[in-house]
């Protein structure tokens, strides 16, 4: 089925706005007041409850049956859901990087991704969800993103946002690189981008994969290298296309065992000068 026709299908079932390429809805699966579950042509995600599952499944589930509003929080609860009841954002965030700094342990994933020093940008774990803070230029936390520690935990969702945070924020951890910087790298996954600020690159990350809303790089009137995954050029030449003059992807051939900018630096860091230029 072609990627409209599914897409213009849902949107005739479900409480949504209907953005091109995806819808936005309020979640099926859960009591939801705003739209919080992402629909794709190939798949659909809850930011906020966390379901997940391919779209075809979706439509048929919408076709052949009432779906009813049930909580899924049996299967899944997102953290956020717990942690946001009694603190901030800005708290959780805080909270959960004490932690991992007092328990240097805990990191152990992400040092096994060649994350040395994640203290340094301020990311922290707590029930086995590692924690991102996303911060403006004046570093003031004003999102987050909670990613699953792929060791330990067995939740179907890798990545995890609150309830009703803006998914077309960005990941940005080291500001003062993307200011000064002529020339900037906009990756599809969280570690994708700390890899290349740790080298010393202007980089920074979409929240929600490769679906964001091109309108939300207008403020940034730099240059915005693309550097998509294995098998994502496609959605990076739309973006760059919405771009005009400032977009541009860098298609890499990946090597064997790798698929994203995170897979070579953990393995073949060296690599990467040579690969960006």
């Amino acid at each position: 089925m072609a990627m409209n026709d599914i897409l213009d299908q849902l949107s005739e079932k479900l409480d949504c706005k209907h953005y091109g390429s995806y819808l936005a809805s309020i979640c099926v699966f859960h009591e939801d007041s705003r739209p919080s579950l992402m629909v794709y042509p190939d798949t659909y995600r809850c930011l906020s409850c966390g379901a997940f599952g391919k779209t075809q499944d979706l439509l048929n589930k919408l076709s052949n049956t009432m779906l009813l509003r049930t909580n899924t929080k049996q299967d899944f609860t997102n953290p956020f859901s717990r942690w946001l009841r009694n603190d901030t954002v800005s708290e959780v965030c805080r909270k959960s990087h004490n932690l991992m700094t007092n328990q240097p342990s805990l990191a152990q994933y992400l040092h096994k991704r060649g994350i040395a020093h994640p203290e340094q940008y301020g990311i922290g774990y707590r029930d086995d969800w590692y924690t991102f803070p996303i911060t403006d230029q004046d570093n003031a936390i004003i999102g987050a993103v909670a990613r699953a520690n792929a060791d330990t935990n067995t939740s179907k969702s890798k990545y995890v946002l609150p309830k009703d945070q803006d998914p077309n924020l960005l990941y940005i951890p080291d500001w003062k690189l993307i200011d000064t910087a002529s020339t900037v790298y906009l990756t599809f996954g969280i570690l994708d981008a700390l890899s290349l600020v740790i080298m010393g690159y202007p980089a920074m990350s979409t929240t929600t994969g490769k679906r964001i809303d091109p309108s939300a790089l207008d403020w940034l009137r730099k240059k915005i290298i693309i550097i998509p995954d294995e098998g994502e050029i496609p959605d990076a030449m739309n973006i760059a296309k919405h771009l005009g003059w400032r977009g541009e992807v860098k298609k890499i051939n990946y090597p064997d065992g790798t698929k994203d900018i995170s897979g070579i630096f953990n393995s073949t860091r060296q690599l990467i000068p040579s690969i960006l230029g």
